[in-house]
């Protein structure tokens, strides 16, 4: 307002004292008092009854008092600051050494410390977080999982609306298993670690990630954006996996009326490189995955798979890129750290990773898969080898039925990153290229 010059006539900011005005460095306070005392604004403080003009500014006394208030208030503001630190470093190295105490804001908000038992126990705030991993799993996404709170008139921890960041904190956060800075059993146990973990494939899965294309003979980098807010009515089964031809993830959407879904690229519709401005049926997809790609109905494909192994598969391979961002990260130091400790971390993260590969690697040996789809005959398989087609007809009729289940689907979502690397869709003809994890790729244009 002062720069706009929207001041009321003799404006006066009154303050306790000088810390209560900024805790900054010197430079920064003394420049921004002396900003608002050229625009015409008095300050008083309390504390010494003293009073500031513009005028105060010729005076080399007065100047003087005013820097060496606003130096103390920053001192103060420091020397608090670090005794409050290093309280907080005294608490947690006392409850990572086995001991407990109360974390105050160090705790989540939906645990509460009982000074009696001297424990912390679940409060009201505690079935929310429950719920939001429940739907998250479900394949509701963070948006509509915003919605719902909101609409439901559920208040946020911070007694505001819910927002995406929230939840996404929320479902991050270890201390749901009752971890708290590597220490296990300090909070209540809300997730179990099979689930928490399937949650960070997700979130992983759902990130936006730099795909390459080359292109005339030039490699292109073009982001392929995450999943963003859907209401997920349907589960998408290829979350994650589909992708337009110029390089970029196709999203999922409904029509108008909700009834069909469709992917489409939406780089295309905001005029960024992409010309494919058209859409591509999702049941045309599916159906045809199924019926002629892998030659295996969604129950079959269930029945003869290794859910479990391919659940943890998604898990590892989710870690592993997690990972290798990590050794980045570390690469990319040159000021913080001395070039041992550099060389420390990195060497401490190759080694997690080197594990994490040669799980992968193994656990990829245990499972069996047809061009990574199970090697046994599916139902579609054996009823083409017959030629019944009334009995063939029937069975993709069921399948139909089946694509539409959404318990089926939430497990073929799962399923899926074990079994397919990508599905790259051409929108102009209405055809795609599945690649599957064993490196096989299978190119199939839809009858439409």
């Amino acid at each position: 307002m002062a720069e706009q010059g929207k001041l009321l006539p003799h404006p006066v900011l009154i303050l306790e004292s000088w810390d209560r005005y900024s805790r900054d460095t010197l430079d920064e306070t003394f420049e921004s008092v002396r900003k608002l005392l050229k625009a015409g604004i008095a300050f008083h403080i309390g504390y010494g009854d003293r009073t500031f003009t513009k005028s105060s500014l010729q005076s080399a006394e007065q100047r003087g008092e005013i820097e060496r208030a606003l130096e103390a208030a920053h001192n103060y503001s420091k020397s608090l600051s670090d005794r409050v630190s290093q309280a907080k470093q005294r608490k947690i190295a006392k409850v990572i050494n086995g001991d407990m105490a109360n974390l105050n804001d160090m705790a989540p908000t939906w645990a509460t410390y009982d000074k009696a038992t001297k424990t912390y126990i679940r409060n009201e705030k505690a079935s929310v977080v429950v719920d939001i991993f429940k739907w998250y799993l479900a394949g509701e996404s963070i948006y509509g999982i915003v919605r719902k709170l909101n609409t439901s008139g559920e208040m946020g921890f911070n007694g505001k609306m819910w927002c995406a960041s929230s939840l996404k904190y929320i479902l991050s956060s270890k201390s749901v298993m009752g971890d708290f800075k590597g220490r296990a059993g300090v909070f209540p146990k809300l997730i179990d670690k099979a689930d928490f973990d399937k949650v960070q494939a997700i979130l992983e899965r759902n990130k936006g990630t730099y795909r390459t294309r080359t292109e005339n003979g030039k490699v292109i980098k073009g982001f392929a954006g995450g999943r963003r807010g859907h209401r997920a009515e349907m589960v998408n089964i290829f979350l994650g996996l589909v992708y337009c031809g110029c390089g970029r993830r196709a999203t999922l959407s409904p029509n108008h009326g909700g009834r069909q879904y469709y992917y489409r690229c939406p780089y295309a519709y905001q005029g960024t490189g992409c010309t494919q401005r058209r859409m591509f049926p999702s049941h045309l997809l599916e159906e045809d995955f199924f019926a002629i790609v892998i030659q295996q109905t969604p129950r079959a494909l269930l029945g003869n798979a290794d859910t479990k192994s391919k659940e943890r598969l998604a898990v590892l391979e989710a870690n592993r890129e997690a990972t290798t961002r990590k050794i980045n990260t570390v690469l990319a130091i040159d000021e913080k750290l001395s070039r041992e400790e550099i060389k420390a971390r990195y060497n401490a993260l190759v080694t997690e990773r080197d594990s994490i590969n040669k799980e992968i690697t193994d656990l990829k040996h245990s499972i069996s898969l047809i061009g990574n789809a199970p090697k046994a005959l599916g139902e579609i398989e054996r009823l083409l080898a017959s030629g019944d087609d009334m009995a063939l007809d029937e069975a993709l009729r069921t399948m139909q039925a089946t694509l539409k289940d959404k318990e089926i689907r939430q497990r073929l979502q799962v399923l899926m990153p074990s079994i397919v690397k990508s599905i790259v869709l051409d929108f102009r003809n209405l055809n795609f290229t599945a690649t599957f994890t064993s490196g096989k790729s299978i190119k199939h244009s839809v009858a439409h």
